[in-house]
């Protein structure tokens, strides 16, 4: 529903800009409105021929480039990168098996404490850095 949403809105902002720019252009020139709309749906169609409206896939394509003989190694890697960032291959590995309630406990305040722990150790360094680079 959301992507439906967010395809009306902006279909009713392009209509919109669109009256808006039909009225300036048929005000300033001397062509009928019908064929200033004219002229500006064909602009519309071109541009959301080159951006199409979001679908379910929107956020998950990876373009891959037909261009060079690496586009597939390129944008394959691309995708792990994502993968990864996104904790995809962790969360496959966690759903293999059931892990007890206890288990999970302990697991997910160590996983809390490493990061706060990481983000206080980056925060040191910073500092550190700061402070040589002003030369103290």
């Amino acid at each position: 529903m959301d992507v439906l949403r967010i395809a009306t809105s902006l279909l009713a902002d392009t209509v919109a800009t669109r009256h808006d720019a039909v009225a300036a252009t048929a005000k300033s020139s001397h062509i009928t409105a019908a064929e200033a709309w004219a002229a500006g749906s064909t602009k519309t169609e071109a541009v959301l021929a080159l951006k199409p409206l979001p679908n379910a896939f929107s956020g998950r394509s990876i373009f891959i480039s037909k261009s060079t003989p690496e586009g597939f190694a390129q944008s394959f890697r691309k995708l792990q990168g994502i993968l990864r960032a996104n904790n995809v291959y962790q969360t496959v590995r966690a759903q293999k098996r059931h892990e007890k309630k206890g288990v999970k406990r302990r697991r997910l305040a160590s996983q809390t404490h490493r990061r706060k722990f990481a983000q206080l150790i980056r925060g040191k360094v910073a500092l550190v850095q700061k402070y040589r680079a002003r030369g103290s």
